[in-house]
């Protein structure tokens, strides 16, 4: 993770100074979260767990109302 850490510290400094707006946005975006994208990057764990279980959980809610669930 220091590694990763690391490269995207120097990449957010080098783009700091760019003209480009857009671009200073995402650094910005990526050093609020840099914690967090580096540990997903290294580890391989993503949320997808999550976000299935939570689908699931909105598929079983729809069905007890009586709803067609919506595709996710």
């Amino acid at each position: 993770m220091t590694e990763a850490f690391c490269l995207f510290i120097k990449w957010g400094s080098s783009v700091i100074n760019s003209k480009i707006e857009e671009i200073k946005k995402i650094a910005k975006m990526f050093n609020k979260f840099l914690e967090g994208v580096c540990n997903a990057l290294t580890s391989g764990f993503s949320n997808a767990m999550a976000e299935r279980l939570n689908g699931k959980i909105k598929e079983v809610k729809a069905t007890a109302r009586g709803t067609e669930p919506s595709i996710i």
